[in-house]
């Protein structure tokens, strides 16, 4: 699993990898957008975590990214592009959805560890 691919699908904004023996890494690879969290990176972080969810050899999941940030949150741009067509109601579906794709990794059997720079938002 050194690829991050499921179903013929390439990700590029998310790389899911095989670490050590047991060790997997989901890696953000969007330094561009300070790993901004959009429309792409929400679906290929649910993408991801199916993946290693599905992988009966994952003992531990290690989350990171690439350059300078962690992630930025939402992307506001992606978010709220389309906000003045949008009730409040969407707006906050469309927020919701984008830490739903964070916190699917608590979902996961397996021990997770955080290897960010900068501020983390832990659920309380």
């Amino acid at each position: 699993m050194t690829e991050s691919r499921k179903e013929g699908v390439q990700l590029t904004t998310v790389r899911v990898e095989e670490a050590a023996d047991g060790v997997r890494v989901l890696r953000l690879t969007n330094p561009d957008r300070r790993n901004a969290i959009n429309q792409v990176s929400r679906a290929e972080l649910a993408t991801a975590v199916a993946t290693i969810a599905s992988d009966e050899a994952a003992r531990v999941l290690v989350v990171t990214a690439d350059g300078p940030s962690f992630c930025a949150g939402a992307d506001l741009v992606d978010l709220f592009g389309e906000a003045p067509n949008q009730s409040i109601d969407q707006i906050r579906n469309d927020v919701m959805r984008v830490y739903d794709s964070f916190l699917r990794i608590l979902d996961l059997p397996i021990p997770t560890i955080a290897a960010v720079r900068g501020a983390a938002i832990v659920p309380a």
